[in-house]
């Protein structure tokens, strides 16, 4: 898979769980440039985080998992379930 080798890629949420897992895969298939920006480092819910990232990276794909769980409990959601799907709207749109 040559493609894969020479495109750089950003993974959003590729610290998660299926993140971890897509981006030791791409790393198998070949792909070196990939960038996996951290919740510590930047809010995908800030346009202007989002931006920084993109120009700092350069990418030729943007792959993106990130997501907001807040605590997967059923009380969680229960209670907060306008904030999860904010969170959720909020990581989604910009990037798209």
């Amino acid at each position: 898979m040559e493609f894969w080798s020479d495109e750089r890629v950003v993974v959003t949420g590729g610290d998660s769980f299926l993140g971890r897992h897509l981006v030791r895969k791409l790393r198998d298939c070949g792909r070196k440039e990939i960038v996996v920006p951290r919740i510590e480092e930047v809010d995908l819910r800030e346009r202007d985080d989002i931006v920084r990232v993109l120009q700092k990276a350069k990418p030729d794909m943007v792959i993106h998992l990130a997501a907001s769980v807040l605590m997967v409990s059923q009380i969680q959601i229960q209670n907060q379930p306008a904030r999860l799907r904010r969170d959720n709207l909020r990581l989604g749109l910009p990037v798209a």
